[in-house]
């Protein structure tokens, strides 16, 4: 059926866009184990990077040149939003999918694209799986948290769920924007040219808010109105050691808003009062929805509390900045204190399910150990 199809196009029908800076040690395998899974013809790979030295890569192009790949390089430090706003601009295809350059794609993604335009779907999420690469230094190790460990969600189906978006949208926000949920989205999603370009049109750019993937998964859910999910792992997180998942496994993800580089210097002005004023893995993406809501224009309105019993949960090294903002906003309405100790059972609850889940191996994962890069990409191949 694939072969089929082939004939019919000609044009590039999707774009694999990868932001990278300084991590050529995960992005090359990752390159490799695209070109080396597919013979498919009209697809792009675009390499945006701002690393301090691209010699090394530059020597790997020249040993291994490939025209589907299309790097570009800006060697002036950029923060990793306008970075990924590039790499879109750089880009060609009709469908897009943006990764890490320590994430993987399988191989079946090409069909699945191919799907979604013979049934003209703009938008597609799935359940991805999860990677640790060796260099992951975990605080504590346990049978699904190890060096080379691969997550494949189970009960796998490629049957195409329609979603809602302002459904999913008021879900996020009710809980606190502290992840996407199921919001539409392109990181380790597929989407339409033609609906990121409704972003630009709408706010004059791709990338409005500081953290790339919530930024768009919130603009994505200002500009469509529905969109479809599938239980399979079209992609893979990955977690290196100098990656946002490597820093959550060693437990420093977090510090001061104005020693964050990669963040866009304006976002210490644009800094929410809701949120407590530190970068942390659960701050920044209220932060960016936040940033979202008002490029937009909206009135919608995130419900804080949430954010502040998972910081508790999750961020209790960082009590001292929660606990000021939380009071501060609780203060403003006490019926929010019952809120909040509802919302931190819940959190408290929930952590403690998961730990006895992780204790007795029964995550809803199948777990593949000592997994290197060639290895994960038979193993997406295979996967029925």
């Amino acid at each position: 059926m694939l072969q089929k199809n082939l004939k019919k196009e000609s044009s590039i029908l999707i774009s694999i866009v990868i932001p990278t800076k300084n991590r050529y040690n995960t992005l090359i395998p990752v390159i490799q184990s695209i070109l080396n899974s597919t013979n498919f013809p009209n697809f792009e790979i675009v390499i945006q990077d701002n690393s301090e030295d691209n010699s090394s890569f530059l020597t790997f192009l020249d040993n291994n040149y490939d025209n589907k790949i299309k790097y570009y390089y800006n060697e002036n430090p950029i923060p990793i939003s306008d970075n990924t706003e590039l790499a879109v601009h750089n880009s060609k295809g009709e469908y897009l999918i943006f990764i890490g350059d320590d994430d993987f794609v399988s191989p079946n993604i090409f069909d699945v694209t191919l799907n979604l335009k013979e049934q003209n779907i703009s938008c597609l999420i799935y359940e991805c799986g999860y990677y640790w690469w060796d260099t992951v230094s975990f605080s504590s190790e346990d049978y699904y948290h190890k060096p080379n460990n691969l997550w494949i969600p189970k009960n796998i189906s490629m049957d195409l769920i329609k979603m809602d978006t302002k459904i999913e949208l008021n879900k996020a926000l009710a809980k606190g924007a502290v992840s996407y949920y199921s919001l539409p989205r392109f990181y380790h999603g597929i989407v339409t040219r033609k609906v990121l370009d409704q972003i630009k049109e709408n706010t004059g750019q791709y990338l409005v808010g500081s953290c790339p993937d919530i930024s768009l998964a919130v603009s994505l859910s200002y500009v469509i109105d529905d969109y479809y999910y599938m239980r399979y792992p079209i992609s893979i997180f990955g977690a290196s050691k100098n990656s946002g998942g490597g820093w959550t496994a060693s437990k420093s993800h977090f510090g001061k808003i104005e020693d964050m580089k990669f963040l866009r210097p304006d976002i210490v002005d644009k800094w929410d009062d809701n949120v407590p004023r530190i970068w942390s893995q659960k701050t920044i993406y209220p932060q960016t929805t936040y940033e979202v809501i008002k490029a937009f224009n909206k009135n919608d309105i995130i419900n804080y509390i949430p954010l502040y019993s998972a910081m508790m949960v999750y961020e209790p090294f960082l009590y001292k900045y929660t606990y000021k903002t939380a009071v501060a906003y609780c203060n403003a309405d006490f019926k929010r204190y019952f809120q909040f100790f509802f919302s931190l059972f819940k959190k408290i609850s929930g952590n403690l399910i998961k730990k006895i889940k992780t204790l007795f191996k029964s995550l809803n994962y199948e777990v593949y150990q000592d997994v290197n890069a060639n290895k994960l990409i038979e193993i997406l191949k295979n996967i029925k």
